[in-house]
């Protein structure tokens, strides 16, 4: 008897699980499963018609021998590194500031989400206007700031970079607030009030009490941030398309350059398992942590 509820409970935990577990597989595991399959063919969209065949390590070779393959790798590097600085940089500032009582806090909160909300393509073509020349006004205060002409910006590699990495940690940041502002909030204030009483001034209470009260929120965001900037394209493509001279060429817009313009699947398959396993390496550690918190 008492086995027969075991299986009754067992076959009722299976159907719980069963409509999650097929929605996963569908649309994760079946793709990065065909993304494999993908970069050992010679897949190519515009010779469909002649058959998919197996090249091996072909596409893997080619991609490697890229000419520009090592900016590509730098650029990206770079990318990730000043995207995760500013996004949590930026957002750890922005919630400290909203996490203090002032008249119109709720709305300048629900303000601050608004960069978050707005789609990419939204946002690109804001800030092309801005820059243009003739009537953007970003372009005519950087041009009385630095004296560069309007085209410079998005023209010269390392303006392009820089602007390429302040447009997608300005859009990134306001969620990186949000979970920032959600964690300040469960830090008790009666340790302020202690810390204050022993004389502590503001920078040594957010290094002794505000920053390791909320480190497992920050290093989860910190893993999210830099699988997020690691994948990002759309900002890239829509501003720059990886150029000039591939100065903002990170790899997730290499890979949509090779599959959606250049039709070279199995190419950008290969790239896509790549990306795949550069980034095991920051979603490991991420569940590994998880596994040691439920544990």
């Amino acid at each position: 008897m008492r086995l027969s509820e075991k299986r009754k409970t067992q076959l009722f935990l299976v159907q719980l699980m069963l409509p999650g577990v097929l929605l996963v597989g569908f649309f994760l595991v079946y793709p990065i499963a065909k993304s494999f399959v993908m970069s050992v063919t010679n897949w190519h969209l515009l010779r469909a018609a002649d058959g998919h065949y197996f090249v091996g390590f072909y596409n893997f070779r080619e991609f490697f021998g890229l000419t520009y393959l090592k900016k590509t790798f730098t650029v990206t590097a770079l990318f990730e590194l000043v995207s995760v600085v500013g996004t949590i940089g930026g957002g750890m500032l922005i919630a400290l500031l909203l996490n203090k009582k002032f008249w119109g806090r709720t709305i300048i909160r629900g303000i601050s989400m608004l960069p978050w909300a707005i789609p990419a393509f939204v946002v690109c073509q804001i800030f092309l206007l801005s820059f243009n020349g003739d009537y953007g006004m970003l372009s005519k205060f950087l041009t009385a700031l630095f004296g560069m002409s309007s085209s410079s910006y998005l023209a010269t590699e390392v303006p392009a970079f820089i602007v390429v990495s302040f447009i997608h940690i300005w859009k990134a940041f306001p969620f990186v607030s949000v979970m920032l502002l959600a964690a300040l909030s469960t830090v008790p204030g009666d340790l302020y009030e202690a810390a204050s009483i022993d004389g502590a001034n503001k920078w040594r209470q957010f290094f002794s009490i505000t920053l390791p009260s909320i480190s497992p929120t920050v290093v989860t965001l910190v893993i999210m941030q830099a699988m997020a900037s690691l994948r990002t394209f759309d900002i890239v493509y829509l501003l720059t398309e990886g150029g000039p001279n591939y100065a903002t060429n990170v790899i997730g817009n290499d890979i949509y350059v090779n599959g959606f313009k250049l039709f070279k699947m199995g190419m950008a398959s290969a790239e896509g398992v790549v990306l795949f396993v550069i980034s095991m390496f920051f979603v490991i550690p991420y569940f590994m942590r998880e596994g040691k918190e439920i544990s």
